[in-house]
């Protein structure tokens, strides 16, 4: 699984979600630890993989900010949840609102990619979802109502955009690639470079598809789907 979401061992344990006088243990690394249990443990609502990310992400991010700041799922605010999303983002003095408390502190601006804070807030929807169907918290109880995962800081993005322009390769360079390919591979090569097949159509060339007119030629690509769009010259 590709570690988009930097793991390390550095993370905050959940709390053993317990029951206490028959009631819930109502912190936030409790319930979440709750849910995933629930969810995936039990319910096999993904695979193994996706329940140790589900984890991490708890682990990792969300408890590490809510748990010093709220006693109970019920003091988590819009502006707490804002404050989080921006220093994920790596943009802590976005804080319009107020809610990075004394202790928020312990979650250094991270500048994760827009993809893994949407991540990060599914997975705190997720906690607070299974709270209201429990009754931990009130129906209707949403703090993350209307917010979004947003761009990193491009200062302490830790995806960089391209610095230059993409541009095609030119006819030597795909030349000195070639030259470590398979022979068979070497034609999807040149079919891309030279008449600008996508994969699929290069790798479905077949020496049928080539219709030789003497001094030219042409070649039937043949699409997703099985179409047939001549292409000239071959």
């Amino acid at each position: 699984m590709t570690n988009v979401y930097a793991w390390s061992g550095e993370m905050a344990p959940c709390g053993s979600a317990v029951l206490a006088a028959g009631v819930l243990v109502a912190d936030i690394g409790s319930v979440g630890e709750l849910w995933v249990r629930t969810a995936y443990d039990d319910l096999r609502r993904a695979g193994p993989d996706r329940a140790a990310q589900v984890r991490w992400i708890l682990r990792r991010y969300v408890v590490p900010w809510f748990a010093p700041q709220t006693s109970t799922l019920n003091d988590v605010t819009y502006f707490t949840v804002h404050a989080w999303l921006m220093r994920l983002a790596g943009r802590p003095g976005a804080d319009a609102g107020g809610g990075s408390g004394e202790r928020a502190g312990v979650l250094q601006p991270l500048g994760l990619s827009q993809a893994v804070i949407a991540d990060a807030l599914w997975t705190l929807r997720g906690v607070l979802g299974f709270a209201r169907a429990t009754g931990i918290v009130p129906r209707g109880f949403d703090p993350t109502e209307g917010l979004v995962a947003p761009a990193p800081d491009p200062a302490t993005a830790r995806t960089k955009p391209p610095s230059s322009q993409l541009r095609p390769l030119t006819l030597p360079e795909c030349a000195r690639i070639a030259s470590h390919l398979h022979p068979a591979h070497q034609v999807a090569l040149w079919l891309q470079r030279v008449m600008g097949l996508r994969i699929s159509e290069a790798f479905g060339v077949l020496v049928d598809d080539v219709i030789d007119h003497g001094d030219s030629g042409i070649l039937l690509v043949r699409g997703l789907g099985g179409t047939g769009v001549p292409c000239a010259p071959a």
